[in-house]
């Protein structure tokens, strides 16, 4: 089996990945832990529903089989019928059921963030490919909270009332670099407002952009139309009249 193949043209495709980007960002919140190697990972659930909304929406679809050690991925515009196919080994250690199940849903995970360019667990800069990750290690890291959260509104000094500044913008951890966080903190925002269900779901998203841009988070032009878009795209799926 080859492992990498397309149909005779993939340009509608390559432009349909791109916008589904722009809806997905970067990241996926951590929602899972593995205790044995003490890190927090993007599960393969959230994974999927990370990625329904936007791909339906550019009318994508990532179908996915096991075949024999390996799983097979055929990304394809629904539209056009341009694809693209790639073959991933599982690498199978035992050879039992049990073993293969947890493979496969490992090999789903990492070839959904992978092709989506998605990134959903730690960068350990190839400790653990190499051998040399160990549970014994105290890792320390975890995905960052939305905004911190708001100091009280008063305090007092030589008992009189002080005023606090509850706008004060939220910070990146010592851990983080500037850019990473902000790009964290309005992927989470952008996820939030896809994965709304209901409209309640939606004015709570809605709420909470506003609120993180009162706080004072960055946000950029090209995110900020973003951020529009998937908001106009889910009042638009969920039937809701929005202001302009």
């Amino acid at each position: 089996m080859e492992l990498f193949q397309t149909s005779e043209s993939v340009n509608q495709l390559l432009t349909a990945v791109a916008e589904c980007k722009k809806l997905l960002g970067n990241t996926i919140a951590f929602d899972d832990n593995n205790p044995h190697f003490k890190n927090d990972f993007a599960s393969l659930k959230a994974t999927l529903k990370k990625i329904e909304g936007p791909t339906r929406d550019c009318n994508l679809i990532l179908t996915q089989w096991p075949a024999g050690e390996m799983v097979v991925n055929r990304l394809q515009h629904l539209e056009s019928g341009e694809w693209m196919q790639s073959a991933f080994n599982l690498t199978l250690v035992k050879k039992d059921p049990q073993a293969a199940g947890s493979a496969l849903s490992y090999a789903r995970r990492q070839c959904y963030q992978t092709i989506f360019g998605l990134v959903g667990d730690k960068d350990d800069d190839g400790e653990m490919a190499m051998g040399r990750g160990s549970s014994d290690e105290n890792d320390n890291t975890t995905s960052p909270k939305l905004l911190p959260p708001p100091p009280p509104a008063n305090n007092r000094k030589n008992g009189r009332a002080q005023k606090t500044n509850t706008n004060k913008p939220a910070e990146p951890p010592k851990n983080m670099n500037e850019e990473g966080f902000y790009s964290e903190q309005i992927d989470k925002l952008r996820t939030r407002l896809a994965q709304a269900e209901t409209e309640f779901d939606f004015n709570l998203a809605v709420e909470a952009v506003q609120k993180a841009r009162n706080a004072g988070l960055k946000i950029s032009a090209d995110d900020f139309s973003s951020l529009q878009r998937t908001k106009t795209m889910k009042s638009q799926e969920l039937g809701i009249i929005t202001a302009a």
